[in-house]
């Protein structure tokens, strides 16, 4: 049987008082809080497979180095696809279609606690094997 948000408990119930309170602009959590179900779900079907492997890395506070952006640099060291780069060598190998390393503009991966580097690297199939 296909999956149901009803059956998952969050049965379309229309609009609560909290919800009419906050408006269009209510957050996700206040909808989760509240258990309100969309009227719709969307289920989809890729149409073609994907590997990839996601690395990260958390590393200390960045925000007192604003000027000189060292995380940029190692990101850009990483993500760089010039000759003898990460991706280079792993694209003439067959490995990698794709290779992205950076961090991530979101307050809870760039904070005055931590940093979080990703590296996220899309596989080909001999990739995968490997």
């Amino acid at each position: 049987t296909p999956l149901s948000l009803a059956s998952e408990g969050m049965p379309f119930q229309g609009e609560t008082e909290a919800l009419a309170a906050a408006g269009p602009e209510a957050p996700g959590t206040l909808i989760l809080q509240e258990r309100v179900a969309l009227t719709c779900a969307f289920f989809m079907v890729p149409i073609t497979d994907h590997h990839s492997v996601t690395l990260s890395w958390q590393a200390p506070s960045q925000l007192q180095h604003y000027r000189s952006k060292p995380f940029d640099y190692v990101c850009h060291l990483l993500g760089h696809e010039s000759a003898g780069s990460l991706y280079e060598i792993a694209k003439t190998r067959g490995w990698v279609t794709s290779l992205y390393a950076g961090g991530s503009s979101c307050d809870l991966e760039t904070n005055t606690g931590c940093t979080v580097l990703h590296l996220k690297i899309t596989l080909t199939r001999r990739g995968v094997c490997e």
